[in-house]
């Protein structure tokens, strides 16, 4: 039987399920949504050199995306345990081979998340500060500790964060792919192939070059999975998962038109 002290570390180590499926669209959509759009798209372009080919590998990376959604949803389903990609390692390869996925998982999120505010202390740096000489680490610092402390106060404070951060990246993104039809000008539209740079070198230049693109574009993409991380504090996991899995897709074709 269960003493009392052990019953009550129990009670103390289960996690509220009190996130919704709000908060999970949050995740999906704000976890796609990054720098990466901001810097990846010229260097996609020069990669390819081709309209058509640029399309194509922002489309291709938009169903890898959705198609490990899909699986990353049914097997956040079969164990709705908190840990991600470390709980179906450990289940599928044993302890092992859950702790090198959970090990590399944990030390690209650290990697991404100082890519992103590094990012981001640049572009306010140049807006805000262009004269202050350590202003992008200041900005880059800043946004750490002030996202750290949202989620510090508590978990309802950092689910409301997420969403709002999320709408208003969604806004901006969108604010700014209609800028660009808007203010662009016709030239930008029609010399598109000329200013890029031509793949040259024959077929096994023109596939290396694809290659790295994609790469690129999967980069950009990052962040669909980032909903298995709070499987535990979701309720009814099945049928928020099958209507997160719709949200996927939507996320997925949004980058098309600023790709």
């Amino acid at each position: 039987m269960k003493t009392a002290t052990e019953s009550r570390l129990v009670q103390k180590d289960k996690l509220l399920r009190i996130l919704g499926v709000g908060f999970g669209v949050a995740v999906v959509i704000g976890g796609t949504i990054g720098v990466g759009i901001l810097r990846s798209p010229g260097a996609v372009a020069a990669q390819l050199g081709s309209v058509w080919l640029i399309i194509l590998v922002w489309l291709l990376g938009g169903v890898y995306a959705l198609l490990g959604a899909n699986y990353t949803a049914e097997l956040a389903t079969m164990l709705p345990k908190a840990g991600g990609d470390y709980v179906y390692a450990r289940r599928g390869y044993g302890n092992y081979g859950g702790f090198v996925v959970g090990w590399s998982t944990w030390i690209l999120n650290v990697l991404a998340l100082g890519y992103m505010a590094i990012v981001f202390g640049e572009y306010a740096a140049a807006l805000f500060a262009p004269n202050i000489s350590n202003g992008v680490v200041v900005f880059s610092v800043s946004i750490l500790v002030l996202l750290t402390a949202l989620n510090w106060i508590g978990l309802r404070t950092g689910s409301e964060t997420q969403k709002l951060s999320t709408f208003l990246k969604a806004i901006a993104l969108l604010g700014f792919v209609v800028a660009c039809f808007v203010f662009g000008g016709q030239s930008n539209f029609t010399n598109t192939e000329q200013t890029a740079l031509p793949a040259s070198g024959g077929y096994f230049a023109s596939f290396v070059a694809f290659i790295l693109a994609f790469q690129l574009v999967l980069g950009t993409y990052a962040g669909w999975n980032a909903v298995v991380f709070f499987c535990r504090r979701r309720p009814r996991p099945v049928a928020q998962y099958s209507a997160l899995a719709v949200w996927r897709s939507f996320a997925d074709y949004r980058y098309l038109p600023v790709g």
